[in-house]
Parts: C-alpha cells; structure tokens; sequence
C-alpha cells in the first residue's frame, strides 16, 4: 500500500510540476520585452549617434496578437532604423502570412527598414515544390518601402552606416552537425565591406559567428536560436537549432576579435512553442560615439 501512495505521490508532481511548465511557456510567449544594449564606436565611423531597432523570429507569432504591444513599444523608443532578422513567416504558410504582413507595414511606417532572410524565407524559396507559392507570395506582400537585402548593401548615409543582408544556402541550417562555411564562400556572396562605414551584417544563424568575422563587420545580429527555448541561470539556452545541448552562441551580446554579435531570442516561436525564462523581446541598441577622453 505504502509503494502505490509513494508512485501516487511522484505521478501528482510530475503532472503539478508539467502544468506548471506549460503554463509559465504560455505566460511567456503571451508577453513582449524591451532588452538594451550599448555600443561604442570610433568618431572617424560614427558621424552621430542613433538607435537601432532590431526584431527577428516573428514566426507569424500566434496569429498576430502580439503585434500592438510590438509596434507600441517600438514607436515609443524612437528607432533611427529598424532591422528584420528574417524567419517573419513560417514557411508552410498553414495559417497565412498576413499577421507578419501585418506587423512589417506598420514597422515601415515608423522608421527605415531592412529586411534579410530567416532559413523559413530561404526554404520557402528553394523548396517550392513543397511550398507552392509561399515566398512568391510573401514578396509580393512585402511592403514597398522595406529594403530587402538578398546578399545586398544598402547604404545610409546620414548615418555613414552599411546593413549587408547575408542569404545563405539552407544546407547552413541543417540539423545534426554544422556544415562548413569558408571565407571564400562567403565574400563571394557579400564582396568586402567598406571599412570607413559602421558594417552591419543581418545573419540569421548566429553558429557561424566565428566564420562571419572574416569580412570584419562592425555588428552581425542574428536570431533563429530562439533563445535556447529554455534558459538555466549561469549555463544560458538549453538546445540550439541543430539539437546541440547548450550553443555558445544561445542569445546576448558577444565581443570577438574586434566584432559584435548581438543574438536575440526573437518574438516569436513555432512548432515546440516552449520558452522557460525566456520572454520574447525586442532589441534597442544605441549606437554611440566614443568619448576621447574615455
């Protein structure tokens, strides 16, 4: 009797501590927050300083509802520009694409946007036959006035700033081990950058990061780890995208011979939609000249 009490007992706190876990998930992924950073740049780049706003992950986020509490926080900060770190669709389109189309024209209207590919866009585009139609579609409801980098550089001015959009083969984003990416590989895609601009790389997958480097960019931001799903205090994001245990690259910011890389955990999730200590977020970064006398 005292053995089936026992296994009773354990049963009822497994089932307490899961719905717990599936609750704290939805409260999470039901929320939005605002996460800051800071970078120093050289006066002989930095012309003045500005805000970045930076969004990635979208993954139509639960049919929109998100979307106010998004453009709300977004118009309240004030961005100079805003940069799309790709996957705003899911590639199978099964519920539509209008809540990211949605949520990318109200983007434009509050300041200039810059748009790269998530591996969703790149694998809606190169498997069409298994997605008829999406990524047609999804261009052609692309909002206008949003620059849509395919291996391109817009150049800002005002800002003496460069955003390359890095679009990469999806053999990049294969499970199960990384796929080497050389130097050559990648300055065929995006030329050498300008070393008088600030350099800005939109790269989705951050696991390369330490290939990246080689074009020295100033700042790569990056997504698609989505934060690690599950986040423990002092070990970070518990699974990275390849189903690798604990990548060095989960989510923060990351300083490396001279480059940055900030990672977000995005805003949105799909298929496992589970987020523990790991609120979506949208990113702010002020960029500021350095103080000579610092």
């Amino acid at each position: 009797m005292k053995v089936i009490i026992i296994i009773l007992i354990i049963l009822l706190v497994i089932a307490l501590s899961f719905r717990l876990v599936v609750w704290e998930s939805l409260r999470e992924n039901r929320n939005v927050r605002v996460t800051r950073y800071e970078v120093r740049l050289p006066k002989k780049k930095a012309k003045k300083n500005y805000r970045i706003c930076f969004v990635s992950d979208f993954h139509e986020a639960e049919e929109g509802r998100l979307n106010s509490l998004i453009i709300n926080l977004i118009r309240e900060n004030s961005p100079d520009i805003i940069l799309i770190g790709g996957d705003m669709i899911n590639r199978s389109n099964s519920k539509g694409m209008d809540p990211a189309i949605d949520l990318l024209n109200d983007l434009s209207d509050i300041a200039p946007c810059y748009f790269a590919n998530g591996n969703h866009e790149l694998k809606a585009r190169e498997m069409e036959d298994e997605y008829p139609g999406v990524y047609k579609e999804f261009l052609a409801k692309l909002p206008k006035d949003i620059r849509y980098l395919n291996n391109e550089t817009a150049v800002i001015d005002e800002l003496n700033t460069a955003v390359t959009g890095l679009d990469v083969s999806t053999e990049f984003y294969k499970r199960g081990r990384k796929i080497p990416m050389t130097e050559d590989y990648l300055r065929g895609l995006t030329g050498n950058l300008d070393d008088s601009r600030i350099n800005i790389l939109l790269a989705h997958n951050p696991d390369y990061f330490p290939e990246y480097k080689c074009l020295s960019p100033d700042i790569v931001f990056s997504g698609h780890f989505h934060g690690g799903l599950v986040r423990l205090p002092l070990l970070g994001g518990m699974i990275g995208t390849r189903l690798n245990l604990f990548p060095k690259y989960d989510y923060g910011m990351f300083d490396e011979d001279g480059s940055r890389l900030i990672v977000t955990n995005g805003l949105g999730s799909h298929t496992l939609k589970l987020r523990i200590n790991n609120i979506p977020e949208i990113v702010f970064i002020d960029m500021l000249q350095e103080d000579n006398n610092e």
